[in-house]
């Protein structure tokens, strides 16, 4: 998101050179070059690109309670946030190879909970939630 300019050569270089003391990891390069080009190529690519501010790995943490339950404390990491004039965007990735309705069924609790936390700790209501499959069936 930062370089939107560099080809995927460029990407599979620099992760070449990141994972340069791991051979393990240099097995899967090439997939996750794919799946960044993926991504890039998706319907959510240019929207992000446009987004006024873009904030990337945001972690969150809240208590919650319930009847009869010792209060747990949820926590996570939202892929992505997106500020438009309409609001913020909640964005998850999930590389799960699944359908599109598969992982939004999936997944949808874990969103919610993330725009919950959002909503308190902004004091603003959040705009949409996205759960964006980068590799589908």
């Amino acid at each position: 998101m930062r370089h939107p300019a560099c080809q995927a050569r460029d990407i599979e270089r620099m992760a070449r050179w990141l994972s340069r003391s791991d051979a393990n990891l240099q097995l899967f390069l090439s997939t996750a070059v794919e799946t960044v080009e993926q991504f890039r190529a998706s319907d959510l690519w240019q929207p992000a690109q446009q987004s006024s501010e873009r904030l990337t790995e945001v972690p969150v943490a809240i208590l919650e309670s319930a009847a009869n339950q010792p209060p747990t404390i949820l926590h996570g990491i939202v892929d992505l946030l997106l500020k438009s004039t309409s609001g913020w965007e909640i964005v998850d990735y999930k590389t799960d190879a699944l359908d599109a309705e598969t992982v939004r069924e999936r997944y949808e609790g874990q969103v919610l909970r993330y725009k919950k936390v959002w909503e308190l700790v902004t004091e603003s209501k959040l705009g949409t939630t996205t759960t964006h499959p980068i590799r589908q069936e």
